[in-house]
């Protein structure tokens, strides 16, 4: 009886370390291709008073995000005011979506200067259809910003 025991316990712990690499490898390849931006959900909270505001579309552009297998990707927003471009990279611990994105600007001189800004995202939902990401941005005691977008796959 022990002996079933221990091979059942086994089977188990095998089967579940599986599922759960499983689950890493799921989001590495769902988030794989084209993603468009259908909602941007805002909460600012001040001094405990909260206020919420969603745009759909965001900003009155039209912003997609393509992730490459290769860990890289590209954001292109467009409409509005301006279009813009970003690039850079990308790597998935768990929910936790890490971008790295590069950018760079010429100044008055004409010098080029470049940076990488890296902001890292939880993911709440990800799946053959939908992305839901959410940002978190405390900047002291008294403010937070919560950031909720969806996007949907094209």
């Amino acid at each position: 009886m022990k002996k079933i025991a221990k091979s059942l316990t086994a089977v188990l712990c095998a089967v579940l370390t599986l599922g759960f690499t499983a689950c890493q490898r799921d989001y590495e390849d769902l988030i794989i291709g084209s993603w468009e931006v259908v909602s941007c959900t805002i909460t600012e909270t001040i001094n405990g008073q909260s206020s919420t505001e969603t745009q759909v579309p965001p900003g009155g552009y039209s912003e997609i995000c393509t992730f490459n297998k290769d860990n890289t990707f590209v954001d292109k927003r467009t409409g509005g005011r301006y279009s813009d471009t970003n690039q850079g990279t990308y790597s998935l611990s768990d929910d936790q979506l890490t971008i790295a994105i590069n950018s760079g600007w010429q100044d008055d001189e004409g010098e080029w200067h470049s940076t990488v800004d890296t902001e890292t995202v939880t993911i709440k939902k990800l799946d053959k259809k939908e992305l839901v990401i959410v940002m978190t941005d405390t900047e002291s005691a008294n403010y937070t910003c919560l950031l909720e977008s969806k996007l949907k796959r094209i």
